[in-house]
């Protein structure tokens, strides 16, 4: 018996570094079998990739969690990113809250979602950060059925994406949370994030935007950010 498609939908507040991951996550749930949900209609999953520059940001966070509950009470939540590594305790205890990642675990989203039926409640995920290297999936885009049965890579068309190369801070500035809500800075691995750079150019990109919170930081294994771009302006395909 063929199991059914669970709907899943991102919220993503805050950066651009966000925005990118959310997009990684995406596809990460697109692989494990779920379907990315429109705008309207029943939604089984939401993923709220949260923000905590600011109060407001906070509260704006938790607006948004009380009204998908309040749309969409039959879906389960699940809180990943900066809120949800500094108060993870609370947000937990919001109605419709079944799993709270912290930033060192949310891209483990998938995982974590397949232990989540195994077991009743909620839980929460939010432990301090490793330092070193790190590296992040490189997923290609889900594929599709056609017609006739047969698999199809669905290719979206953009000029434009982004591509994570550093996270974290160190310079612990007395106004800034970033160092508490990402970690101290750490650097993405040189070939991992070569490989998803090749994946892009695959997929027609046009421009390959580098994010991070200071990429001009970057240094692993002998390479920095001089480096990283001369790799990339070598690859065929990207315009800039």
């Amino acid at each position: 018996m063929k199991q059914e498609t669970k709907l899943a939908k991102f919220e993503t507040l805050g950066c651009r570094l966000n925005h990118t991951e959310t997009e990684i996550l995406q596809r990460s749930l697109e692989q494990q079998g779920y379907r990315l949900a429109g705008d309207e209609g029943e939604v089984d999953l939401f993923v709220v990739n949260t923000c905590t520059v600011t109060e407001q940001g906070d509260a704006k966070n938790r607006q948004l969690i009380r009204s998908l509950h309040r749309r969409h009470p039959q879906a389960s939540i699940a809180v990943i990113g900066c809120y949800a590594q500094m108060d993870g305790n609370r947000i937990s205890k919001m109605p419709g809250v079944r799993l709270v990642l912290g930033n060192q675990e949310k891209m483990n989203l998938s995982e974590h979602l397949i232990l989540l039926e195994k077991y009743e409640g909620n839980r929460v995920i939010t432990p301090s950060f490793q330092r070193g290297s790190f590296e992040t999936p490189v997923i290609p885009k889900a594929s599709r059925e056609d017609n006739r049965g047969k698999q199809k890579v669905i290719k979206e068309f953009r000029t434009r994406t982004s591509l994570k190369i550093q996270d974290g801070c160190d310079f612990m500035c007395s106004f800034c949370i970033i160092p508490f809500a990402r970690g101290r800075s750490r650097y993405r691995n040189h070939e991992n994030l070569m490989k998803e750079a090749k994946l892009l150019c695959d997929e027609d990109v046009k421009e390959i935007v580098l994010t991070g919170v200071n990429i001009g930081t970057y240094q692993e294994n002998g390479k920095n950010l001089l480096d990283i771009i001369d790799a990339l302006h070598r690859l065929e395909g990207p315009e800039r």
